[in-house]
């Protein structure tokens, strides 16, 4: 069955040159763990490093290529590991390299071998195999412990049969000992002796040569930018409470246009009456007491400042929290927007601030902002239950303010290792906070984040937990998860790590076994499907995060157990109005409120 699936894809590969597309799968893969040292975030392989460094070793040399060597950081890097005392971490080290491989087509019964060229003469490591089926689940496992005193080979074998693609981990997490070191230089992958790491990897040629076979055309709903009614073809979210939208990348206008329309339509026709960001839940409280009219519009360039300091469009996000504003002034039930991210664990309490600047404008405020800046959250929290000034505010109001404080209390309780790591948990206990405060019987809400986090099953990458995955245990099939995906063109993207400048990118033309490839095939610019229409799923997805510029965007997942619908935009282009460094934005609005603070203090 394996074999037969993929003739087609055969054929291209027979006939194909390098002409039209120069890597193999060991280039498009890294298999010899080149990208690890470049750029942010570990290349195309770590996917969690802990008191770990990386570099390629030019006292080596290894078929023509320096090795990897990783070896203890010199500086403590702290993480989180369940049940450990945080004066602990700093003695542990622990690292993860992982890739997930689709395979080109092979015979049933076939024996796959895969070897890692290394040497660890100190400390063992362990190399993990994992064969995934269709839906990602695991048809065969393997692992063998490594300790090489020199160069060798170590090899996993076994036979081929409904497996997809391969999962490759090599791991270690113990002690952080000084004269611990491993070098890889490769990893081979061979089935009935034929090394697949030369196979080319081959995207589309032309639109009108791409066939479609995963999705039937009257399976699809066409939607329209200019024509909101199309939504209302959407039948699917009645029995829902949470809608979750993911985009598939930050920086995509397209998708950010296609998602403030899909919000603006569970507002009017879904009764959504929360709208929850991938945004630190300190920023977007002054948001929200504009969108309730509690504060006036005197506050705009405040607003505007703040949004600057996002890897977003802050004009297509202001508009959006304007249109809420405006929205509500004629509803009787009014609809919030709320911050589900960490707070800025670096800033000092810049956002939270402003929240009561503007909602106090200045009067009796310097109890207040005395707390915040020496950091005294649980005082803050005894100033609220007796100050008669915020009446302004309601009973839920007053409930939210007081966990935000708590949650600023436990941010600064935490290395920023232990908090970052426990991002997307805290995310859920955040949405679950909201819901309980906020959320009637009737009420829908709304999350608008990136698809790796409202992801159904977990990281795309990683082993920690996605938002999406806790809630969908928690709520299961009241949890509705929309991943919004482009065809080609341009976005914005980070120019090397997060705190770089931002650039235009253009995106890699579709693989042959992408949802992408087969979404151009049905030729309509913009739609929405189930994922229950799939008639043969596509194995890989388009999903681009932040500082991955010329990475490897596609990934191995079974779209069905993932997600409940996709949108496809045809066309990409970069967002209309962001900074050119958002990160400094952060640090020029800090200091102005650092000093608003001192200014209010007098």
């Amino acid at each position: 069955m394996r074999l037969g699936f993929h003739i087609h894809i055969l054929v291209i590969y027979i006939l194909s040159t390098g002409a039209v597309y120069s890597q193999t799968i060991e280039q498009f893969y890294d298999l010899h763990f080149k990208t690890v040292t470049q750029g942010y975030g570990g290349g195309l392989w770590v996917s969690e490093s802990h008191n770990t460094s990386f570099a390629l070793d030019s006292t080596q040399l290894i078929e023509g290529k320096y090795p990897l060597k990783i070896f203890p950081s010199p500086t403590t890097q702290y993480a989180f590991y369940e049940g450990m005392p945080s004066e602990e971490l700093g003695k542990k080290m622990h690292y993860t390299l992982t890739q997930t491989i689709l395979l080109p087509p092979y015979n049933d019964g076939s024996i796959c071998n895969i070897s890692l060229n290394c040497m660890n003469p100190a400390t063992p490591l362990k190399l993990r195999i994992k064969g995934l089926d269709v839906d990602e689940r695991p048809a065969h496992i393997d692992s063998v412990t490594i300790q090489n005193d020199s160069w060798a080979s170590s090899t996993i074998s076994f036979l081929m049969s409904e497996i997809e693609a391969l999962e490759i981990t090599i791991e270690y997490c113990g002690e952080k000992k000084w004269d611990q070191a491993w070098w890889l230089s490769d990893i081979s992958i061979d089935i009935d002796n034929i090394n697949i790491g030369q196979r080319l990897v081959m995207p589309i040629v032309k639109e009108n040569e791409i066939e479609c076979k995963t999705i039937k055309k009257e399976s699809v709903i066409p939607l329209s930018f200019s024509d909101s009614s199309t939504l209302l073809n959407i039948k699917d979210w009645k029995n829902k409470k949470i809608i979750a939208l993911g985009e598939s990348t930050h920086g995509s206008q397209k998708i950010k246009e296609a998602c403030y329309q899909f919000l603006k339509h569970l507002v009017l026709n879904e009764n959504c009456k929360a709208i929850l960001l991938e945004r630190p839940i300190d920023m977007c409280m002054t948001w929200d007491l504009y969108t309730q009219g509690i504060i006036s519009e005197n506050y705009e360039e405040d607003l505007k400042q703040q949004l600057q300091c996002a890897f977003d469009d802050s004009q297509s996000l202001f508009e959006f929290i304007k249109w809420i504003r405006i929205y509500n002034e004629k509803a009787e039930n009014k609809v919030h927007i709320f911050g589900i991210d960490n707070v800025f664990h670096y800033e000092s309490g810049a956002f939270i601030a402003s929240y009561f600047i503007a909602l106090l404008q200045e009067k009796d405020i310097k109890e207040y902002l005395q707390k915040v800046k020496n950091k005294e959250y649980s005082g803050i929290a005894m100033l609220i239950k007796k100050d008669p000034v915020l009446t302004v505010l309601d009973d839920k109001a007053i409930d939210y303010l007081l966990f935000v404080l708590e949650q600023y209390a436990d941010a600064y309780s935490q290395s920023l290792g232990e908090y970052y790591i426990q991002r997307d948990y805290n995310m859920w206990k955040r949405a679950k906070t909201i819901m309980r405060i906020y959320s009637s019987d009737s009420d829908k809400m709304a999350v608008y984040a990136h698809t790796n986090h409202i992801d159904k099953v977990s990281y795309s990458r990683g082993s920690q937990p996605s938002f999406g995955s806790y809630m969908n245990k928690d709520i299961k099939d009241q949890y509705f998860v929309v991943t919004f995906q482009v065809g080609k063109g341009t976005y914005t993207q980070d120019e090397s790590h997060i705190h770089s400048q931002t650039i235009v990118d253009s995106l890699k033309n579709p693989l042959y076994h992408s949802l992408e490839y087969t979404c151009l095939a049905i030729g309509t610019p913009y739609f929405y499907c189930l994922t229950s229409k799939l008639v043969e799923p596509p194995y890989l997805l388009r999903i681009v995060p932040r500082a991955s510029k010329n990475k490897n965007h596609f990934v191995f997942c079974s779209l069905p157990k993932r997600f409940d619908a996709f949108v496809f935009i045809k066309d990409s282009y970069p967002l209309n109005t962001i900074t050119k460094y958002p990160s400094y934005n952060i640090g020029t609005y800090i200091g102005q409120k650092r000093r608003k603070i001192e200014s209010l203090l007098k």
